[in-house]
Order: C-alpha cells, then structure tokens, then sequence
C-alpha cells in the first residue's frame, strides 16, 4: 500500500494552506480525466459537510478504488486535528485509509 507517503503528502498539503481557501480539494490519479465543473455539481449541495466522496462503491460493502478521491474543506479540517487518531497500516491503499479513518 502507499498509505505512509499519502499520509505525508497530506501534512505537507495541510501545512501550505491552500486547501482552505476551496470547498473541496480533489486528488487525482495522474491519469485521470477530470472535469472540475462537473464536481462542482455534484458536491454544491455538500458544502459544509464533512465529505470524503468514495467514486467506486461496491453493493457487498466493500469498496472498488478509483482515480479520483473529493475532500471537502471540513473534512481535511477534521483530518488535520485528528490524523495522529488513525491507524497508517502499510498493506492499505490511501482510499482504504481515508475511508478507516
């Protein structure tokens, strides 16, 4: 898995503050295609929220991994203050992470 360098890249974001100046931040895979007016429709309703949106959900519960992950602004506040919290085993992906934690 690559949840340690997600992790750091994530205090790295956290520390430049730039994220706070968005409703929501995109991670994206480097070859994804993306279409940032149509995240916006899809997430103006979740403002305010705290909101990891999982793209690929499977119906026995367990979660198919995409190319793309959406944080909202109060969710990474709420990772910021709380990531020490969460476990970082190194066989889990960072979507697997995000959504444990």
């Amino acid at each position: 898995g690559n949840t340690f360098l997600f992790v750091n890249a994530w205090k790295v974001i956290v520390r430049g503050h730039k994220w706070r100046e968005h409703s929501f931040t995109a991670k994206l895979d480097p070859d994804a295609v993306f279409f940032p007016e149509r995240l916006r429709w899809h997430v103006s309703a979740h403002q305010g929220e705290k909101v990891f949106v999982i793209n690929c959900y499977r119906s026995d519960g367990d979660t198919t991994y995409g190319a793309l992950e959406v944080f909202s602004l109060s969710a990474i506040q709420e990772w910021a203050v709380r990531a020490e919290e969460c476990s970082t085993p190194g066989d889990y992906g960072e979507d697997k992470y995000m959504t444990q934690c």
